[in-house]
């Protein structure tokens, strides 16, 4: 930890500071499931209409793929149109209904091998080489360590390249913010949860960085905050016309790193509670280079996880 300190003072510092962010995972009692929430809302630009089914689960309803795919049918010959119609047509749609599917069932079993790892009262004890978690600071030790090991085994995320540095794929590593620079430099380089087959994934990472929007566009002077919505609204035009992921789930499954301090603004009191908290897990609040299981950037990955989790998403 001292090495780790030394190397990533204020990555540490804000790991730390960050508590609450992570004690929504964590800590018992806790009503939320990730310090992510880049909430769906209808844009302008989106052409895509939502139905709400339940609270966890959603139906899409595109408007722009049958209006492309009537223009293609259209513009074929008459001779053409019965075979391709009814084949080439429908395959990229058929395709990415298909991939959808078995993501989906994949989410289901994991969901339901959780839940049954929280509604087991007798329980064997835990076997993991690397960590065992335990005590009452965690909400159902069995279910997070299920809930991790499937996180292992199944969760892939997709990166956007689109964006040049250094607003986009660049971020600080050497402040009390360190926590952006390092997630989106890990999230780069990963081999484990990155996938770079867009179909394959659970989740879709907008790969800027809010410190750096605010570091080189944001004026001393005029202060203009709409600069960031301005950024983050461009960049998700640029992907949502290139890629069919964002109109397709109206965002739901896209997550991006944004971190900040948390100083004065909370109770004293509640900042000790937090505090003798975190130090219990404080575990899962290390910065590792490379990432280690059960470390800060694999904690931040598995609060995806959860999130994701909590939505279903219908071709």
């Amino acid at each position: 930890m001292k090495q780790i300190y030394r190397r990533y003072p204020n990555a540490v510092v804000f790991a730390m500071a960050s508590i609450a962010m992570v004690y929504m995972v964590l800590i018992k009692g806790s009503k939320g499931t990730s310090w992510f929430d880049f909430s769906p809302s209808p844009s302008p630009w989106l052409s895509t209409s939502v139905d709400r089914k339940s609270d966890s689960a959603f139906t899409f309803n595109h408007s722009s793929s049958h209006m492309d795919a009537a223009r293609r049918q259209k513009a074929l010959p008459d001779l053409e149109r019965s075979y391709i119609g009814n084949s080439v047509l429908k395959t990229d749609k058929q395709k990415g209904d298909v991939n959808l599917e078995k993501l989906e069932a994949g989410l289901a079993t994991a969901r339901a091998l959780i839940r049954e790892a929280t509604s087991k009262f007798n329980h064997t004890a835990l076997e993991d080489a690397d960590y065992v978690p335990q005590g009452d600071i965690y909400r159902n030790t069995y279910a997070f360590h299920r809930s991790y090991l499937l996180m292992e085994s199944l969760f892939k995320i997709y990166v956007y390249e689109e964006g040049e540095p250094p607003i986009f794929h660049n971020g600080p590593c050497k402040n009390i913010y360190s926590m952006e620079g390092l997630f989106l430099s890990f999230m780069e380089t990963d081999t484990k949860f990155r996938t770079l087959d867009p179909d394959k994934a659970h989740v879709y990472f907008l790969p800027f960085s809010v410190v750096m929007i605010i570091e080189y566009l944001f004026h001393p002077i005029i202060r203009d905050k709409a600069v960031l919505e301005r950024t983050v609204v461009d960049y998700v035009r640029v992907v949502s016309n290139k890629y069919p992921f964002w109109n397709r789930s109206l965002g739901a499954d896209h997550v991006m790193l944004s971190c900040h301090d948390w100083l004065m603004g909370i109770p004293e009191e509640q900042y000790r509670r937090m505090q003798k908290r975190v130090k219990q897990v404080q575990r899962h609040f290390v910065v590792n280079n490379p990432p280690k299981r059960f470390h800060v950037f694999h904690m931040i990955i598995h609060s995806i996880w959860l999130r994701r989790l909590n939505v279903r998403i219908y071709g």
